[in-house]
């Protein structure tokens, strides 16, 4: 008998043109994502299978995950698949319901900030 879990929301905070790449548990079967916008931003979602090299440690610890990059790949060479096309000033709520290993926000442009908030079940 099997049950539900959710895992805890990562929050990640993009200011000015940034990408962030946000490594995920590809063993989770739906992912829901957020991003709350604070003045004017253009970004878009994509996902990836690949596994990828985390970012940053404190990305790593926040999805409880250890950060072995020996077995992963430069972010740049991922196979990506768009979710969610550009979007100007428009927050985002995303549903993924299959199994992804990352996500990438990209914020292309904008002076304000796009906060990302991940939860897995």
């Amino acid at each position: 008998m099997g049950h539900a879990y959710a895992r805890p929301i990562v929050t990640a905070l993009i200011a000015g043109a940034n990408t962030v790449n946000i490594p995920l548990n590809r063993h989770a079967s739906r992912t829901h994502i957020q991003v709350i916008l604070t003045g004017a931003n253009t970004f878009s979602i994509d996902s990836t299978l690949d596994s990828i090299h985390f970012s940053t440690a404190v990305l790593a610890s926040a999805v409880n995950l250890q950060p072995n990059n020996a077995s992963r790949q430069d972010p740049a060479n991922a196979n990506w698949s768009e979710e969610l096309a550009s979007a100007v000033d428009t927050a985002a709520d995303v549903h993924l319901n299959a199994p992804v290993a990352a996500i990438r926000i990209v914020k292309s442009a904008g002076a304000g900030t796009a906060e990302v908030r991940i939860q897995q079940t």
